[in-house]
């Protein structure tokens, strides 16, 4: 062995110790963090949406529907659950009839000479906070945020394989998901924020809103409808706030378009009746009947046929205001005998009343 190749093991062996101490005192000095997954992101940093969906297609296959309930997301799993009401056109025709809101309006507000008549107020299937204290159809799903072209998208994927995509647009202190597809619904609205899904406003404060821009899908006569504006949109200021049953309001609109050919010689009169109620103090359910007065028998009447039916859910923000609705009509029609049978007359749509105004260029329908 050369002198020199031991002296270089003898100055070797005191450098591996010392670095071998350094390393342990780094070891000793600093706190092992254990490794853990990035958490997902929310929807637009959100947690509980409002959402309303369908599946709205022409034809003579009547397995139309629409939903509407609520999706809560879980950033720390990447899970969503959803709590939804659904009516489908495919049903048993007893599960089709409309049923009470549990909401009479009281003498202040309906009745009297320019109001509307004072009627038991009627939404949709299993809605009322009586027959469904809670949403019947629960379902858990994953989801994943991604961003392309400087859009962030929502991917969504429901048991049985079933997935939805949205993009996700920013508000102040709300997010808005705008639909884009899916390989089983159609159409979609939905707004999310922090507040939890118990929270929500009375008749006072929606009574106060301004307008509200208001866009609809639709199907009825064995044709879906592409995305249309309602001219003008929700009015809330135009409602009368019921006294004792402060939580309905009603508005009596003395002429519309709508009703003018509606019912003939008879009953000339194209008003049109409109009634505006809470259906559970629990949670953001609400419901809008209308229909046109000539449709009932006789003057003072209520009409028990194919009125409009539509649930809504409140849209409120971060700090609990009133945002407006998501909604779902859910109105089929209640009789056996018809042309092309009961189901081409049933009238099925999903829709928002809430901010942005609609875009330069987009379908609008005067609605009066």
């Amino acid at each position: 062995m050369t002198q020199k190749s031991s002296a270089r093991r003898a100055f070797s062996r005191p450098a591996r110790w010392l670095s071998l101490l350094a390393g342990l005192s780094l070891l000793t000095t600093s706190p092992i963090s254990p490794v853990q997954a990035a958490p997902a992101a929310l929807p637009g940093g959100k947690t509980t949406f409002v959402v309303a969906t369908a599946k709205l297609h022409d034809g003579t296959v009547h397995d139309n529907w629409t939903q509407l309930g609520w999706y809560r997301f879980n950033a720390s799993n990447s899970q969503v659950e959803a709590e939804t009401f659904v009516w489908r056109q495919d049903a048993p025709a007893k599960e089709l009839v409309r049923e009470r809101a549990g909401v009479l309006p009281d003498t202040d507000c309906s009745g009297g000479t320019g109001q509307v008549t004072r009627c038991q107020v009627m939404t949709a299937p299993r809605y009322s906070a009586r027959s469904s204290p809670q949403p019947p159809v629960h379902r858990t799903g994953g989801y994943h945020l991604r961003t392309e072209g400087g859009t962030v998208y929502l991917d969504i994927r429901w048991p049985r394989g079933v997935t939805e995509t949205w993009s996700v647009h920013p508000m102040p202190g709300l997010a808005r998901l705008d639909w884009v597809r899916s390989n089983n619904a159609t159409a979609g609205y939905a707004y999310g924020s922090n507040a939890p899904i118990s929270a929500r406003r009375e008749m006072a404060t929606v009574n106060q809103h301004p307008e509200l821009p208001y866009v609809s899908t639709s199907w009825t006569k064995n044709d879906a409808k592409g995305e249309v504006w309602h001219k003008p949109g929700l009015r809330p200021t135009g409602y009368r706030r019921c006294d004792s049953t402060s939580w309905c309001m009603t508005q009596f609109q003395k002429t519309s378009g709508a009703c003018k050919d509606g019912c003939g010689r008879d009953r000339p009169m194209t008003s049109i009746q409109y009634y505006l109620a809470r259906v559970s103090s629990k949670d953001r359910r609400d419901t809008w009947w209308h229909w046109c007065t000539c449709l009932a028998p006789h003057d003072g009447a209520c009409y028990s046929g194919n009125s409009h039916i539509k649930p809504l859910l409140q849209v409120i923000d971060d700090d609990h205001k009133f945002r407006g609705y998501v909604g779902a009509e859910a109105s089929f029609y209640p009789y056996r005998q018809a042309e092309g049978g009961p189901r081409r007359h049933d009238m099925l749509s999903v829709f928002r009343m809430a901010e942005p105004e609609p875009a330069s260029g987009a379908v609008r329908m005067r609605v009066q």
